[in-house]
């Protein structure tokens, strides 16, 4: 049998961080992660803000409803509850780092904010960068099971990251992109129906518009076609189920639109590279 690499998540609890105090951040969760043979994390949000590094490899990436060019140190800022999603290119490797941020207040932002909606969400490399990326990584050590963790030192380096950042989204390019209010409010009737059998057709109906220009609106504001992104969106629900929850996958793709296992299994195992149980396997670790 073919030996699965683990690329385990490790989530936390408040209660987790010694000497943390109720108005500071905190870690939500932590994964290393080694996408080389191109199992990632494809279209999801979070109720939390996450710092997304890339250690290794380009690729692409949505957020927001547009799509970037990412290289090897670059940083990618996840508003909470905002999609995102990732294209790794084929290369040598691809390794990444995401940590989540639970509890998140920066001033002049609305909480859950690590960055203005209206500005790139994107960090290019720079030696700033640098000292993020090596500050995430010291919190990735020290976090994992074993002597040598410490979680009070882990809080004490999410707070020193939390501070660099603020003084490096100051300088951070603005944004020129507007989305039609369409397109924004089609995203969120999907983002909360995605469970039930939606279409095109009915989408369209219940906002008032044919489906021809439903379709060429979320296009142009998401970058996906309206199939592309009600496939990856459940797919990547799934994906978040698989690595935090202990339902059934049976259950799990049910819940995420899949009303036939079988047939989720197969979609799951053609666009992750892996079968749903060998993709649990392998984000899960003993925390």
């Amino acid at each position: 049998m073919e030996e699965v690499i683990r690329n385990p998540l490790l989530t936390f609890q408040k209660s987790d961080f010694p000497g943390r105090r109720d108005t500071e951040p905190w870690m939500v969760h932590i994964a290393m992660a080694d996408w080389t043979q191109g199992h990632c994390q494809v279209l999801h949000r979070h109720d939390f803000s996450e710092i997304f590094i890339l250690l290794e490899g380009i690729g692409k990436y949505t957020i927001g409803g547009r799509l970037y060019d990412l290289n090897e140190g670059d940083i990618v800022l996840c508003n909470q509850g905002v999609m995102h999603d990732e294209f790794p290119a084929k290369c040598d490797s691809y390794k990444t780092l995401a940590v989540g941020i639970g509890g998140l207040y920066i001033p002049q932002l609305k909480p859950g904010m690590l960055i203005s909606p209206s500005c790139t969400p994107v960090l290019r490399r720079s030696e700033q960068t640098e000292e993020v990326r090596e500050l995430c990584l010291l919190m990735e050590k020290y976090s994992a099971p074993g002597q040598s963790r410490n979680l009070r030192f882990v809080h004490k380096l999410l707070s020193a990251v939390v501070e660099l950042l603020q003084s490096m989204i100051r300088d951070a390019e603005i944004s020129s992109k507007e989305v039609d209010p369409l397109c924004v409010a089609v995203e969120q009737y999907l983002n909360e129906h995605f469970g039930e059998n939606v279409t095109l057709e009915e989408t369209a109906k219940q906002f008032f518009v044919s489906s021809w220009h439903l379709s060429r609106v979320f296009k142009k504001g998401t970058t996906y076609n309206f199939k592309q992104y009600l496939l990856r969106l459940r797919l990547g629900e799934a994906q978040m189920r698989l690595s935090s929850t202990e339902d059934s996958i049976s259950d799990i793709a049910r819940a995420c639109g899949f009303h036939d296992p079988a047939y989720f299994t197969r979609l799951f195992t053609q666009h992750i590279g892996l079968s749903p149980r060998r993709y649990r396997k392998m984000r899960l670790t003993k925390q």
